[in-house]
This record gives structure tokens, sequence and C-alpha cells, in this order.
């Protein structure tokens, strides 16, 4: 494993992705933002999923100006009554959006947000993260806590595993063509898969990890978010 060091440059560069206007820090002031999604036609309309305590506290909210203003989807209820966490939150396609929630399992909308609809089949309660390819939204990752690595090629609906059951995963990381999967796991190991996650290779093992960023137009250039601080890969 070769280690490059341009983590400051990543660093600037991702602060540039995101044009989050000034103010909205404000917007979803007391609550806890637990998870972020772009669209990946509007890089204004932004997807949050809100951590609460109290059963019903887990909401998701959008906003279409870059975050000055938030509305709360799915008719301002919470995803299930019992429902605390929206750990993650994607664009699918033709106006499908998804949100994954800790023990409350996967809800699907297809109605841009309006309703959301339990995913009676989905193989997992704790959904960590979701993740759509950008050039093509109707193929999405999931991880989830301890049941694996799943991948859906029609928005959703129909999900198959890509293994690895018992690892806890943190969060995903796609390339923006989607050809490369990045999988984080809080237990020493960094996974990749370059074929659409048929075969996988651990690319770092030295420390719990929680994200992993590709620097734009250079996606040899990563940076690792550990309980150690910044590193690269």
């Amino acid at each position: 494993m070769t280690i490059v060091r341009r983590s400051l440059l990543i660093l600037c560069l991702l602060g540039l992705v995101f044009p989050v206007r000034a103010g909205s820090e404000t917007a979803l002031k007391g609550r806890i933002v637990r998870s972020l999604a772009v669209h990946p036609a509007d890089p204004y309309r932004l997807l949050v999923g809100n951590k609460g305590k109290a059963a019903g506290s887990g909401l998701v909210f959008e906003s279409r100006d870059g975050g000055k203003s938030w509305t709360k989807l799915n008719g301002g209820l919470p995803l299930a009554e019992p429902a605390t966490d929206v750990q993650a939150v994607a664009y699918g396609p033709d106006g499908h959006v998804l949100a994954g929630t800790w023990k409350n399992g996967l809800f699907i909308s297809k109605d841009g947000g309006a309703r959301f609809m339990e995913h009676a089949t989905f193989p997992s309660k704790d959904i960590r993260d979701l993740k759509a390819v950008p050039d093509d939204p109707s193929v999405i990752y999931a991880a989830t806590g301890r049941d694996g690595l799943f991948k859906s090629e029609d928005g959703g609906a129909k999900w198959r595993s890509l293994g690895h059951k018992g690892i806890f995963f943190w969060s995903l990381t796609l390339s923006p063509s989607g050809d490369v999967v990045y999988a984080v796991s809080l237990e020493k190991k960094v996974l990749r898969s370059r074929d659409g996650g048929s075969s996988w290779e651990t690319v770092f093992d030295q420390d719990n990890a929680y994200a992993l960023a590709i620097a734009p137009g250079d996606e040899r250039s990563l940076a690792l978010a550990t309980e150690k601080g910044l590193g690269s890969v």
C-alpha cells in the first residue's frame, strides 16, 4: 500500500464541492444532522437526515436553495413512529429518495419525498450509509451495521448482497464514475472494489476509520478520517 500525502489539498478541494450558502448553519439549529446527500443534477438541492432522542424524532429535510431554507419531507412526519435516527439519505432516479434508519430499516419515496414507504424485504434494519452513482442514480450501494454490503440496480426496489456480513460498516464512497467503491469500517478496515462490488480488497487496516474522500479530478488522491486523525490511502 502506497501512502500519498495530499490531505491538505484534498480538504481545500472538498470545500468547493458543496455551495452551501452563508447562514445555512442556523437552518437546522438544535438538530443533529446525521446524514447528507447532494442531488446529482443540482448542487443546490440538499438532503439531510436528522438524529433525535425521542421516538418519532427521526426526520428527513430537503433544501433546494443550497441550505438557505429547509422543508420537512414525508409530510413532516417521521419515517416510522419509533424512528430516532436517519443515518443515511440518497437521491435515486426519477424522483426517488431513499432514507436508511437505525433499527427501523430502509424507506423509499417515489414522489420526491412527499411520502415514504418502508422497504419490506431489505435485509437489515440498521442502514449506515447509502450512495447512488452520480452518472446513474438507479445504481445504489448500501452499508449496514452488521449485515454486510448491498447493491441495487433499479433505484432501490431489489437488492443483492455483496457479502461481508458481520463487519460494522460506517460509510461508503464512490468514484465519480461509480467504477470504484470504498466501504469504510470501524474495525480497522477500508475495502475497495473496482468491479461494482463483485470482488473486494483491503486497502487500509491500520486504524478504525469513519469516512473517505476522493479529490475531484484525481481519483488516486484519497483522504481518510480515522480515530488517530486525518490520513491518506
